[in-house]
C-alpha cells in the first residue's frame, strides 16, 4: 500500500485532485464467483469437445472449468452476465473518466515455482473489462513493488497518461 500512496502523493504534488473510494461490498463479495460463472461456463461451451477427446492432455485447472461449466445453466450464465453489467454501471459511476490506484499484488511475492500470486487485485478489471496497467514503482525490502493503474470502459488513454506522469 505504501506505494500506492507514494505515487498518489506524486500525482497531488503534480496538481491532481487525489480521492479516496472504496469498492462497494457487493461487488467485492461477488465478482469472484461472477468471474468463474463466465468462465467455466464458456469453457466447457467452447472446449467441451475438446475435453471429451482429449481430457488426459488437458491441464487439471482446464478440466476443472470444463466440468464445472457443463453443471451450469444457461440461466446461470445469465444470471452472472447481467451481475457483471450492474458492476461495470456502478464501478464506471465510481471511477468515471479519472483513474485508480490500487496495489497490483498481495502479500510477499511467491518463488517462480509457486506461480505468480494471487489474481484477486486484478480479478475485477479483468471481468468489466476495464483498462488496468501494473507499473514497477520502488522497492521494499530490497524487492521490487509496483501500481496498478486503473480507469472505467474506453478511458484507456488516461492510464496510459497517469502512467507517463508516474515515471516523470
Amino acid at each position: 500500500l505504501n506505494a500506492v500512496e507514494t505515487a498518489g502523493n506524486n500525482l497531488k504534488e503534480a496538481g491532481h485532485k487525489i480521492d479516496r473510494v472504496k469498492i462497494p461490498d457487493w461487488i467485492s463479495k461477488t465478482e469472484e464467483e461472477t468471474l468463474d460463472t463466465i468462465l467455466a461456463f464458456g469453457m466447457a461451451h467452447h472446449h467441451g469437445k475438446d475435453y471429451d477427446m482429449n481430457k488426459p492432455l488437458m491441464s487439471e485447472r482446464i478440466c476443472d472449468y470444463i466440468e464445472r461449466g457443463r453443471q451450469l445453466t444457461e440461466q446461470d450464465y445469465q444470471a452472472a452476465m447481467d451481475q457483471r453489467q450492474a458492476m461495470i454501471r456502478e464501478m464506471t459511476e465510481i471511477i468515471d473518466k479519472k483513474v485508480a490506484l490500487m496495489p497490483p499484488a498481495i502479500g510477499i511475492a511467491p518463488l517462480l515455482e509457486e506461480g505468480t500470486g494471487p489474481r484477486s487485485p486484478q480479478r475485477l478489471w479483468t471481468l468489466l473489462g476495464f483498462p488496468a496497467m501494473t507499473v514497477p514503482f520502488g522497492t521494499s525490502q530490497s524487492m521490487p513493488i509496483g501500481v496498478q493503474v486503473v480507469s472505467s470502459l474506453f478511458q484507456d488513454y488516461n492510464v496510459l497518461s497517469v502512467v507517463r506522469k508516474l515515471f516523470n
